[in-house]
């Protein structure tokens, strides 16, 4: 793990982790900056030093850590924890990527529990993505004293299991509303999701009723009542109608949920390329450009289900790979074949986003994706033809997330398949290569120009040092 020089003020600072009493996080290039208040300083410390900690790190279900040993010597308590590839949103992962942060809470919480801690919270938000493998970040929530369950239940069931149930059933839309909405819960007197129908409705299963058992307590409880001297022997019911359940019986629920069946727009569009056995000449000759230059992260901004990205992985031993798109059935079935295979979740993962439309947080998307090289292949007659984007927004947009290189495709037939039995649709009378490479040029330098097939020319570009931003993440 790399520490960097601490200079807070250049960091990103994630509003949501500001709320966390234990201290405050800090994101810098290849580091995670944890400066704990003075007053946790103790606690943090046997926490660092507890065999939960030590088997927390082992099973890898949080980070690697350490403490910084300049700023101990000041006095203070700050802890550098391995930092994450790249930045997602509980609300840009895929079906099967929510499902396995919420058995990471879940397995955290079975630790912690049977070691004598507790997590203070148990949301999604609190869990990050290192390539492939979903791992809980909040050393701050994790604190001394046992609690049943280990974690806050109702938060859990609100933030993972819910959305993941909704999800399931086909309610897309819904589940990732409830994931952006990580507002309510904090903010009092407003009305909760837990007081919502299809809330109650998903909770029931979890209460446990009101039986035999329980009316025979309740009477027994009448009686004792009267005789003096025995009121200390009342039966306890107090379980009796609460929300509980165990970690165990909630994994088990959890892992019997599927991906929503039905077929979305993009599912398939990478098949055809999974199942042959050879890679086209426009591929392998991608492949060839790319190894003439220098970079070790990379991020397909339209990766689908993620063809392009393992075969990079293939080829480019150490680099590290952010496959993004906006189709979430591709995207899960991209993550699922990941999976798969070791190496890929080790160094790949994906991310559920339209860059054109990133939603929601204090962090820009453009920082928390910011890599080497940027690919977009296949994509801007898409951006331009089909969402009217502006050319000139788009290419800013991709120019933000990339340090060095931008690697992108323009069709010059439009929306026009090769595999189509359809004559290309007329394109308008200014989009045309010259119209596409003068935007290019504003923006970034071109080192390459190929056509590689008859709707597809490749650029490789170099980021101009004067479009530079501050930030170097």
């Amino acid at each position: 793990m790399e520490s960097e020089d601490m200079k807070y003020e250049d960091m990103l600072r994630p509003v949501q982790h500001q709320l966390d009493t234990a201290g405050t996080v800090y994101i810098a290039k290849n580091v995670v900056y944890r400066k704990i208040s003075p007053d946790y300083k103790e606690a943090a410390l046997r926490l660092f030093n507890s065999g939960l900690f030590k088997e927390l790190v082992a099973r890898r279900l949080f980070p690697k850590t350490q403490v910084n040993q300049e700023a101990l010597a000041r006095g203070e308590l700050v802890l550098e924890h391995e930092r994450a590839p790249f930045l997602l949103n509980a609300w840009e992962w895929s079906f099967s990527m929510l499902k396995d942060a919420a058995l990471t809470i879940l397995s955290v919480a079975e630790l912690c529990e049977k070691n004598g801690y507790h997590m203070q919270d148990s949301h999604v938000f609190n869990v990050m993505f290192f390539s492939g493998r979903p791992m809980f970040v909040d050393f701050g929530s994790i604190r001394e004293g046992a609690v049943p369950g280990g974690l806050p239940q109702k938060e859990f069931f609100r933030y993972a299991y819910v959305p993941l149930q909704l999800w399931s059933k086909g309610d897309f839309y819904l589940a990732t509303r409830l994931l952006q909405d990580n507002v309510p819960m904090r903010l009092q007197p407003f009305v909760q999701v837990d007081q919502t129908p299809f809330f109650q409705r998903h909770a029931q299963p979890f209460i446990r009723r009101h039986d035999v058992g329980f009316a025979l307590k309740t009477l027994a409880n009448m009686v004792l009542w009267q005789i003096p001297g025995t009121r200390k022997h009342l039966l306890d019911v107090s379980d009796y109608g609460k929300f509980r359940f165990g970690v165990r019986e909630m994994s088990e629920r959890i892992r019997t949920l599927l991906p929503p069946s039905g077929k979305t727009e993009w599912k398939t569009y990478h098949d055809s390329h999974f199942q042959s056995d050879s890679v086209t000449p426009r591929f392998r000759r991608i492949v060839e450009i790319l190894a003439k230059y220098e970079w070790k992260k990379a991020v397909d901004v339209a990766g689908n289900g993620g063809y392009v990205t393992e075969l990079l992985v293939r080829h480019f031993p150490g680099a590290l790979f952010l496959c993004l798109d906006y189709d979430s059935q591709a995207v899960d079935q991209a993550y699922r074949r990941f999976g798969e295979s070791e190496e890929l979740v080790r160094r790949a993962t994906v991310g559920m986003v339209n860059v054109m439309h990133p939603e929601g947080t204090s962090l820009r998307l453009e920082d928390r994706i910011k890599s080497d090289l940027v690919l977009a292949l296949a994509v801007t007659h898409h951006l331009i033809l089909r969402q009217k984007a502006n050319i000139d927004l788009i290419l800013k947009s991709f120019c933000e997330a990339t340090n060095q290189y931008l690697a992108i495709e323009f069709m010059p037939l439009g929306l026009f398949s090769e595999q189509s039995s359809q004559p290309p649709k007329p394109v308008p009378s200014w989009y045309c290569p010259e119209w596409f490479k003068g935007h290019l040029e504003s923006h970034v330098r071109i080192l390459l120009e190929e056509q590689l097939e008859p709707n597809r020319i490749f650029y490789l570009c170099e980021k101009r040092p004067a479009l530079e931003k501050g930030g170097s993440l």
